[in-house]
């Protein structure tokens, strides 16, 4: 990656963050990849959506060539959603998760992607919930 690419990412996972979606777009339409691992950091922009900006994801996505691509330590944008759930959000952040859930698999994001202990299947179950196994074989 060039220096001008790695500055683009760095702004994109920002702009996702600062939920400034007149940059997003911006950004998304110069062809910076939400895929990618900015490197040093510690996620792509679809992790960084997860955590801090889920009303960004379907844009992401459609920029996305693979949901399951960008993995930190093994965790896919799928397995962050998962991790978050575990966390036992409040009912509004529960549903906002359930959302990007259902996005992230609605664009091919796999429940079996990922690294051993960082699939998102592994994980539903680690965390004993049941019922986000069952919306991930769904």
């Amino acid at each position: 990656m060039s220096v001008v690419s790695d500055s683009l990412l760095k702004d994109l996972i920002a702009a996702v963050k600062s939920r400034d979606d007149a940059h997003i777009d911006c950004l998304l339409s110069l062809g910076v990849s939400p895929d990618v691992i900015e490197p040093g950091d510690t996620w792509s922009a679809l992790h960084a959506a997860v955590i801090f900006n889920i009303g960004a994801l379907p844009k992401l996505l459609s920029h996305s060539r693979d949901p399951d691509a960008p993995q930190v330590l093994g965790g896919t944008p799928l397995s962050y959603v998962v991790h978050e759930l575990g966390e036992k959000p409040e009912p509004a952040r529960r549903a906002e998760l359930f959302v990007a859930m259902r996005l992230l698999k609605d664009k091919g994001a796999s429940a079996l992607a990922g690294g051993p202990d960082q699939r998102p299947m592994e994980l539903a179950r680690l965390y004993e919930m049941p019922d986000v196994e069952d919306r991930l074989q769904a």
